[in-house]
């Protein structure tokens, strides 16, 4: 058996290339190379003084932004705090209104309008008799019940005193009879009875007063409170709609509303 050899393959690779001669000293690549360098770096600089400079503007944006910010948040902080206060002195307003309306009715609350009571006492007498003395005793909301010499008699808030000057007996008797027309009346006795020289008769009467002769000066009844809230309610609508040409009148509250007697005016 034989054996054949081949013969190796010859690779043949070109190269083609420009040559080139370099004619000028070395140092003048070298310059090129550090000019190069050189403009690199101010380029670079340049870069990173804009991005500096970018950065900059943005973070004066953004501190300006924040003072704006702030500058908005305490002005509505402000607004809340003034608003508040507002609130609190409507508050304590209303509150001290409704503590001044309800001292108002505990004081009141046994209060007897005695000017025209007194009137209407004298309107009991006759054309020839005269209300010699005039003595109140009044009780106050803070006070001891009146003392009740019976305890079947009404309970009181007040107690007088008459002194009458009649020409008869008979005259003080009707008029201790009238009395019991008065708002308030609990009930009214003779204490004593003294015939003068001339022949005139003095009478003492004693007159208990009840609950129903209070004035109720600050007493806001059902129909008062329905018109006030009325009037409000109105005012509420009026105010809502920019209508404020209209007025409206609140309800007037009698503070002279007196005890009278029956079929008389006041």
């Amino acid at each position: 058996m034989s054996t054949v050899m081949e013969k190796p393959r010859t690779v043949t690779r070109r190269f083609e290339l420009e040559p080139r001669v370099q004619l000028l000293p070395a140092f003048v690549s070298k310059r090129a190379k550090v000019r190069s360098s050189i403009r690199l770096g101010i380029m670079l600089v340049i870069l990173g003084v804009v991005l500096a400079g970018a950065m900059f503007t943005y973070g004066v944006f953004r501190v300006g932004t924040s003072a704006l910010d702030l500058a908005s948040a305490e002005a509505t902080t402000q607004d809340l705090l003034l608003q508040q206060q507002e609130f609190r002195i409507a508050t304590d307003t209303a509150t001290m209104v409704d503590q001044t309306t309800e001292a108002q009715l505990v004081a009141t609350s046994y209060e007897i309008a005695w000017g025209p009571l007194l009137t209407a006492i004298r309107r009991t007498l006759p054309a020839d008799a005269k209300l010699a003395t005039f003595t109140a005793t009044n009780q106050a909301p803070w006070d001891l019940p009146l003392d009740v010499e019976d305890p079947l008699r009404t309970p009181r808030i007040g107690t007088i005193e008459i002194v009458l000057d009649t020409k008869t007996v008979q005259d003080a008797l009707r008029v201790n009879a009238r009395l019991a027309l008065l708002a308030g009346y609990a009930d009214s006795t003779v204490i004593s009875v003294a015939v003068g020289v001339s022949g005139r008769v003095t009478t003492t009467l004693s007159l208990t007063l009840s609950t129903g002769a209070i004035s109720g000066r600050f007493i806001i009844t059902e129909e008062e409170a329905a018109a006030a809230a009325a009037a409000e309610e109105a005012a509420a609508e009026a105010e809502e709609s920019g209508d404020t040409g209209g007025t409206t009148e609140e309800p007037a509250v009698d503070a002279t509303d007196a005890p009278a007697i029956d079929g008389q005016e006041g």
